[in-house]
């Protein structure tokens, strides 16, 4: 099994991987192994923790599901290994369960700390005279910039930390290029070419994939993300013109990406983004900067998926304001989606997600029809599930739930995703398409729930009397979510 090595940067990069990881969750890159590598100097960014809170638990559900025994099948829910960096390392010391880079920043270090202000002894130092005149000096000012929030899109000072930083010289990036097979795996660099840890990292990533590691350009790939979203002006703040900064910041990176011959160091990009922008409450850095998500970042892990599929080579531009909406220019349906990246497959690939979120709520909830079912008791008898997988799969389900309905959401959400009712009864979440009944449920059925329980009744039987016996020590939590994907499938072909 081939790796791809996902270098997310910045905020905009975790959510991205956000994205990515849900539809892994559905089944996605069920030929590769993923190892993500997240970069943001803000370790405490909200976006950053909620994606690496969601990645660790997808790795729960996976290692429990599908390293503790048998394997049957590899196209099923959670399929993917997601695998942390350091996992490759043969160094006990360091913490081999992280996905994130560690940027070596303390607590209230400040630019001024990190470029040895204060031992450049004497107001009249050169070095200290340039740095008086590059930067601001006063108390707000950048050389007093706390680090720990990041670089708040200051691409200026993002750059002086990722000198300081020398991504060369990490203990990730130094097991990564020990451990990359260069003809086999495949690299992704995801950044967003407007704020400054984004676009001066995925700057300073392609230097040094290209800095003699002799990783072939035709498997190296770039996601860059332009403008989508702007933070809300705050008095307190004072008055900054996002607009200009974000766009300047944009026009820059492609002008110096492309004049400097970086975008011939990796053989395909994607260029993601929309017309005009979404408004977001404006967070400097740290837990309280979390954003809702949007389409332009699950469009972004589109395109991941698309590369690692197909390989294409090339430049490719997607930008949903180019979208031929149908029904309204802030909302795209399903036949827009269709337009997208994959966009055929990922929308049955999320509708069976979400049709599987939705029964295992049931499930876990004890409906009594579930309870009552022959798959369910059969299961309690002979191989009960680990009580640890039931919390991380019930815990990451109410992500999935959530991350739809934040797609879906019609407040200050332009190009918002018309595809589902997260909150309907079953039989119509999906939108624009009608649940029917087959076979001799339609006689007795009373709801969806039952088709659903039919169906996992159905291969539960199955695997009982063909599959497991022929495999040692299939895990039940495999099982289930064998069950969950299998059935999803068969309920989501009778909508129409």
């Amino acid at each position: 099994m081939g790796k791809l090595y996902i270098f997310a940067i910045g905020g905009t990069g975790a959510r991205v991987m956000r994205s990515l990881t849900m539809l892994m969750a559905a089944g996605e890159l069920a030929d590769y192994e993923v190892v993500p590598i997240l970069i943001d100097f803000d370790a405490n960014n909200g976006d950053l923790m909620h994606t690496l809170d969601l990645m660790h638990k997808y790795k729960d559900i996976h290692k429990k599901a599908y390293d503790d025994g048998g394997f049957i099948h590899n196209d099923g829910f959670f399929c993917s290994p997601l695998t942390p960096i350091m996992s490759f390392s043969p160094n006990d010391a360091v913490n081999n369960n992280s996905f994130a880079m560690d940027m070596h920043i303390h607590y209230d270090m400040r630019v001024r700390d990190l470029l040895g202000y204060h031992n450049l002894m004497g107001s009249e130092h050169p070095f200290r005279l340039l740095l008086d005149t590059l930067f601001t000096t006063d108390i707000n000012g950048e050389l007093n910039q706390d680090l720990c929030v990041g670089f708040k899109g200051n691409a200026k000072i993002a750059r002086l930390g990722y000198a300081a930083l020398k991504i060369q010289e990490t203990i990730e990036f130094r097991t990564f290029l020990n451990n990359i097979v260069p003809n086999r795996d495949k690299v992704i660099v995801v950044g967003s070419t407007f704020g400054g840890t984004g676009s001066v990292g995925v700057i300073e990533m392609l230097r040094q994939l290209r800095n003699g590691h002799h990783i072939p350009i035709d498997n190296i790939a770039t996601v860059l993300i332009e403008p989508y979203f702007l933070p809300k002006p705050e008095p307190a703040i004072g008055p900054v013109d996002y607009y200009s900064d974000f766009s300047h910041n944009s026009k820059e990176f492609f002008k110096f990406y492309n004049d400097s011959g970086l975008a011939y160091f990796a053989k395909t990009t994607y260029k993601i983004g929309m017309d005009g922008f979404v408004i977001y409450d404006n967070a400097i850095g740290g837990q309280m900067q979390r954003n809702r998500a949007h389409s332009v970042e699950l469009l972004s892990a589109m395109a991941i998926c698309e590369y690692a599929w197909a390989g294409q080579k090339g430049l490719f531009e997607y930008n949903l304001g180019q979208l031929n909406l149908q029904f309204g220019h802030d909302m795209i349906e399903r036949n827009d989606f269709y337009h997208l990246p994959g966009g055929l497959r990922i929308y049955e690939s999320l509708s069976r997600l979400l049709l599987a979120a939705r029964f295992y709520k049931e499930y876990s909830n004890g409906n009594q029809k579930v309870l009552r079912s022959r798959f369910y008791r059969d299961m309690q008898r002979c191989s009960p599930i680990d009580p640890s997988f039931s919390n991380a799969l019930e815990s990451i389900i109410e992500g999935i739930l959530s991350w739809i309905e934040e797609l879906s959401c019609d407040i200050n959400n332009k190009f918002r995703l018309a595809l589902f009712n997260v909150n309907d009864p079953m039989d119509r979440m999906i939108r624009g398409r009608q649940y029917v009944h087959h076979g001799i449920f339609r006689l007795f059925a009373h709801d969806i729930i039952d088709d659903y329980i039919g169906k996992m009744n159905e291969y539960y039987h199955s695997m009982r009397h063909n599959t497991i016996p022929r495999h040692n020590a299939i895990p039940s939590e495999q099982i289930i979510l064998k069950l969950l994907s299998d059935s999803s499938r068969s309920i989501f072909q009778q909508f129409q």
